[in-house]
């Protein structure tokens, strides 16, 4: 196993940090039995070679180790690293996704910055292509004995579009043979992912609206969402709004779940969105949802909010001229202590709507207009 890991020149590879020598180990750290080694590796390779979500030139390099590790069964922990691998697979440019912030102004149109651009994006459609170039991997755990790889299977084949129609197929069949809810509900996500919406199978989906199991449901209710949009079922949508009034079932058993991004009311909160003007009459659920929900929730429902209640649009409005339904939004969130402990998160999202930015602002604006 990792045979040919000493045959790359890591160091004349780089990664956010500069050259690549620490790559290596880490790699092999992964195949460690010690569990802290494994996850410090892994935490480590989040940060050098996916920085917040980068890909570098090293990154490209170690894919086929990290394929490697993921097809071994005597290495623990292989659902991580293939939920690691759906992640670079996702991954991009840094130049390229700041190319417009003012730190680059300058640059904008500089030849070697334009060509530093060009050289991260074929980083990054190499990383892709190099986890998604063979999806029989991915496709050969599904029969896996484990949940877990079972689970992170569907996740990493959802980043394999190319070959969406022989996944699609397989998934289904899968879909329908399978008994462990963590393995339906990725299942699901990864359909719902991979079919585009005219020709996906919303009655399937529908019909896991009524499974026994949680998250089966809410698997089913957030795919609907965001393929039905203002057609999602009714149903689907109590069940986006139970859980976030009532998380405690979801959250046990979305442990190492991989499609949820923080927080499975976050998520839940952030689904409703989906329906744009037709979800405004989850609103008055969601204002509830101020005071209750834990602080790490609470700024995608003001998030949430806001979009319902402007149509996801930034506002130009006055008091005089917005209406009844949006002024209860913004004294909502004017008046609720749980808000305001993301001072600068808070305004980062009411300046995106075009509304006074701090707490003492919003208030005055509200009785000043």
């Amino acid at each position: 196993m990792l045979e040919r890991l000493d045959a790359v020149n890591w160091h004349e590879l780089e990664h956010a940090y500069g050259k690549a020598d620490d790559v290596p180990d880490l790699l092999r750290n992964l195949a460690s039995s010690n569990a802290q080694t494994r996850q410090n590796a892994l935490s480590e390779l989040y940060s050098n070679i996916y920085h917040q979500g980068t890909v570098f030139e090293a990154t490209v390099y170690a894919v086929p180790f990290l394929l490697e590790l993921s097809q071994t069964e005597t290495v623990q922990d292989r659902d991580l690293i293939l939920i690691y691998l759906a992640h670079l697979a996702r991954g991009h440019s840094y130049l390229e996704v700041h190319q417009d912030a003012l730190l680059y102004a300058e640059e904008l149109h500089n030849s070697e910055f334009l060509t530093q651009i060009q050289q991260e994006m074929t980083w990054v459609r190499n990383v892709k292509l190099a986890v998604c170039n063979d999806p029989n991997i991915y496709l050969n755990l599904l029969g896996h004995s484990e949940p877990q790889l079972r689970a992170a299977a569907p996740y990493t084949l959802a980043s394999c579009q190319p070959c969406s129609s022989e996944i699609v197929a397989r998934l289904k069949q899968c879909l329908s043979q399978e008994s462990d809810p963590q393995v339906k509900a990725s299942l699901i996500f990864s359909l719902g992912v991979l079919e585009p919406p005219e020709s996906a199978s919303l009655q399937l989906f529908v019909s896991f609206l009524n499974s026994e199991d949680d998250l089966v449901q809410l698997a089913a209710a957030m795919t609907l969402a965001r393929l039905a949009k203002d057609k999602t079922p009714p149903k689907a949508v109590a069940i986006l709004l139970g859980t976030i009034q009532n998380s405690v079932s979801i959250r046990a058993l979305s442990n190492r779940f991989p499609w949820f991004n923080c927080d499975v009311v976050s998520d839940a909160i952030n689904f409703l969105s989906y329906l744009g003007a037709a979800g405004s009459f989850a609103i008055p659920a969601l204002i509830t949802a101020l005071e209750t929900v834990e602080s790490y929730s609470v700024l995608s429902i003001v998030r949430s909010l806001l979009y319902l209640a402007f149509h996801g649009q930034r506002s130009a409005a006055t008091t005089q001229t917005i209406t009844a339904e949006q002024r209860s939004v913004l004294e909502a969130i004017a008046s609720c202590d749980n808000v305001w402990q993301f001072n600068t998160n808070m305004a980062n999202i009411l300046k995106a709507f075009g509304l006074p930015e701090q707490r003492n602002q919003l208030q005055l604006f509200l009785i000043n207009g």
